[in-house]
C-alpha cells in the first residue's frame, strides 16, 4: 500500500450530479446516472480514479483492468453514509479475489482489499490517502509476506497491532497475493543478478541499483502506470528505492 492523492471533489461530475438529483442523490442512483445518452458517469469516475493511482489497486497494488476493478469507499457507506458521494472518500480497488476461477473463489481466506474489508474501518495510519510517503509503512519479504515497518511504527508512537490488524482486515497476506509478490521478488533477483554480475566495486553496484530502482518505481513515460506490487519492488531495492522516491516525490504518489 502506498500513498494515494486525494481526488478533486468534482471528479466525474459528482458535484453536478448531487445538484441535479438533489434530495434523491445517492450512490446507487449515481451508479446508473447518465450525462447524455451513453455517458455513464460511474465509468468516468473509475477511469479517473485508476489514472490517479497510476493503474494499481489502492490496497494490494495489483494491476487494475476493466474486468478487475471497482470503486471503494475507504470509510464504508454503512459507517458514514454522508460520505458516499464525496470524491475524497473514493479510491479504485481490484475485485479482491472475487473473480478468481478457483475452488477457493469467494472464500474468506482468498478475499482481499474492499471485498475482505466490507464494513470494517481502517485505522487512520493505514488509510491509503494518509499513509506516510517516506519511508514505507509496510514492507515485503522474499517470501512475499507483507508486514509493518517496525522502525516507522515505533517512530510514530503507534502499536504494531494497529498495522497488523489493518493487514488482516484487508487480507493483504491472502495466499494468492503472497505467491504473486514472491514471484515479483524472484524476477527482480534474476534481473539484478544479470545487471551487476560484471560490475567490480560496491559503489558501481549501488549506482546500478539506484538506476534499476528508478526504472522500476517510476510511472511509465507513455502509460503513466506504475509496476504492479509497488511496495514489493520498493522493499526489494531498500535504501536505493527510498533515495529515488525521495527525489521524485510528486511523480509516484
Amino acid at each position: 500500500m502506498k500513498r494515494i492523492k486525494y481526488v478533486d471533489e468534482s471528479i466525474a461530475g459528482l458535484h453536478d450530479y448531487r445538484r441535479i438529483d438533489g434530495s434523491l442523490a445517492s450512490w446507487d442512483r449515481y451508479r446508473s446516472f447518465r450525462d447524455g445518452v451513453d455517458n455513464l458517469l460511474y465509468r468516468q469516475l473509475i477511469d479517473e480514479l485508476v489514472r490517479n493511482q497510476h493503474g494499481i489497486c489502492g490496497y494490494c497494488e495489483i494491476r487494475i483492468d476493466n474486468g478487475n476493478r471497482q470503486v471503494e469507499h475507504v470509510v464504508p457507506r454503512s459507517v458514514c453514509p454522508e460520505l458516499e458521494l464525496e470524491g475524497t472518500n473514493l479510491i479504485a480497488c481490484c475485485s479482491g479475489g472475487s473473480n478468481e476461477k478457483t475452488e477457493n473463489r469467494g472464500s474468506k481466506n482468498s478475499l482481499s482489499c474492499g471485498q475482505k474489508k466490507g464494513s470494517g474501518v481502517l485505522p487512520d495510519i493505514a488509510d491509503p490517502r494518509a499513509v506516510p510517503c517516506l519511508p514505507s509503512l509496510l514492507i515485503v519479504g522474499a517470501d512475499g509476506k507483507i508486514s509493518a515497518n517496525s522502525g516507522l511504527v515505533g517512530e510514530l508512537g503507534l502499536e504494531m497491532r494497529e498495522v497488523s490488524d489493518a493487514i488482516e482486515l484487508l487480507g493483504l497476506n491472502a495466499r494468492r497475493l503472497q505467491v504473486m509478490r514472491r514471484e515479483v521478488w524472484e524476477d527482480l533477483e534474476r534481473m539484478v543478478m544479470s545487471e551487476v554480475e560484471d560490475l567490480c566495486t560496491e559503489a558501481q553496484k549501488l549506482e546500478k541499483g539506484k538506476d534499476l530502482a528508478l526504472k522500476m518505481l517510476m510511472p511509465g513515460s507513455d502509460s503513466g502506470e506504475l509496476q504492479p506490487f509497488f511496495t514489493t519492488i520498493r522493499s526489494f531495492f531498500g535504501k536505493a528505492a527510498e533515495a529515488v522516491l525521495r527525489e521524485r516525490l510528486p511523480e509516484w504518489i
